[in-house]
């Protein structure tokens, strides 16, 4: 950690300010005691906690006396909670008389406010201190981290350029008894909004809507294991049913699949995250420039499918090309994977209700996981709990694979509102092939 702790004044200089500052300084009676403020330490320590898949972490630069001077200092009463005085750091007094008791000092960057714009909210606590009467104490180094969280929202290529103009995302972290703010983004956005973080079980939902290629479009997803101190980046692209580029528009009777997904960037709070930020998408299609329209030229040429996608012999009322109403007595839920080449990785993605997302957040199911490649700890033991195949010995190079979800589908029933099983199958020539699988409670 890279900090820098700036020493204030020494024992000295203390005894010269409050000397200078005898007119309004109160010596103590025997029952008081004092709290030395002039000698305080303090630091900012920025780092960004890792976040998903990322494990690196961004160091800030030092903090400097300017940048400090505004932070509120605040000495608060152990026993109770209360706050018994606060100043700005630049203008605090060097010394301070208070009854004998057990207290703290908090340290804020400025009052925390639900949401706000670029402009990260840092907080300190101090460890606790005994005033004695009679007796000068002094106060332990404070460090004062980011205890807001920060969020960008980008757009992938795949989806910048069929953006319309209504496009916004609104970002709201949810909590139950909690009145949320909302943050609107819009593909020109390049700031960081800080949100608060309230105590316990917190949801950050982001809000996609508007026309895509034309089609209104509308996408919410929510993101669990949230926390202060992180720096969530949601990043949209277009997952399926590409949109053709040479004319027309995507058929809005099979729908427009967007993918919402969260990961961190090496980064620390002095610099603009704008690298991979789309700022001016245009909505007008390639090659009608100046009215004129393009030559439909010969098409896309279409990839070749990795894998077919069957329901087993046994999963008699598992469809795939439908939503599956989950019931207690649904029976198997088994697609039969088929891959010519071999498969290389087998991707999965849930989604379902934000209350359900609790749940798969708990057994590491939350991100997207490959089942050629699962991630060690609760996921992998989860996938063998299920008896899900998973591992590089069970699915790469197979040309058979069973995706059994049979002892999922219970699960469903706990919340009531849509699910969906995302297949992506990658062979060992780069094929790709997806299947959606949709459920219902």
């Amino acid at each position: 950690m890279k900090t820098n702790i700036l020493n204030i004044a020494t024992a000295a200089a203390i005894l010269a300010v409050s000397a200078s500052c005898a007119d309004t300084w109160t010596p103590p009676t025997e029952q008081d005691g004092q709290v030395d403020l002039a000698s305080i330490e303090l630091s900012l320590d920025k780092q960004i906690t890792e976040v998903q898949k990322s494990s690196s972490r961004a160091e800030g630069d030092d903090a400097s006396a300017d940048e400090l001077a505004s932070y509120i200092i605040s000495v608060v009463d152990a026993s109770t909670g209360a706050t018994v005085d606060s100043y700005t750091y630049s203008e605090r007094p060097p010394i301070v008389n208070l009854r004998a008791g057990d207290y703290r000092i908090d340290v804020e960057s400025h009052t925390l406010a639900k949401t706000e714009w670029e402009r990260p909210y840092y907080k300190g606590v101090s460890e606790n201190f005994t005033i004695t009467g009679g007796k000068i104490t002094r106060v332990k180094p404070i460090v004062a981290k980011l205890a807001s969280m920060a969020v960008s929202v980008r757009f992938d290529e795949s989806i910048a350029k069929y953006l319309g103009k209504d496009v916004t995302v609104d970002v709201t972290v949810d909590s139950e008894g909690a009145e949320n703010g909302t943050l609107t983004y819009t593909p020109e956005e390049t700031r960081k909004g800080y949100f608060e973080v309230p105590e316990g079980a917190c949801t950050l939902v982001a809000h996609f809507k508007g026309t895509v290629s034309g089609v209104m479009t509308e996408h919410e997803t929510p993101h669990v294991n949230i926390a202060a101190g992180q720096h969530q980046i949601i990043t949209y692209r277009l997952n399926s049913a590409p949109i053709p580029d040479h004319g027309g528009t995507i058929d809005p009777s099979g729908g427009i699949n967007i993918d919402a997904s969260v990961e961190v960037e090496e980064i620390d709070e002095n610099t603009t995250v704008d690298e991979d930020v789309i700022k001016n998408p245009s909505t007008q299609r390639p090659g009608t420039e100046g009215g004129q329209e393009p030559d439909p030229g010969p098409g896309p040429v279409e990839p070749t499918e990795a894998a077919q996608f069957n329901p087993s012999d046994t999963s008699t009322n598992l469809k795939l090309d439908a939503v599956n109403i989950a019931s207690e007595d649904f029976g198997d839920a088994i697609v039969n994977i088929n891959c010519a080449e071999g498969i290389a990785n087998l991707f999965v993605t849930i989604t379902g209700p934000k209350e359900f997302m609790t749940i798969l957040s708990e057994l590491d199911f939350v991100d997207p996981f490959d089942l050629a490649s699962p991630r060690a700890g609760a996921c992998k033991e989860n996938l063998d709990n299920l008896e899900l195949p998973n591992g590089e010995a069970n699915i790469v190079g197979k040309n058979f694979v069973d995706f059994n979800i049979t002892k999922f589908v219970p699960m469903l029933l706990i919340y009531s509102g849509d699910y969906n099983f995302k297949l992506e199958v990658t062979d060992a020539k780069g094929n790709k092939s997806a299947l959606d699988l949709k459920f219902k409670s």
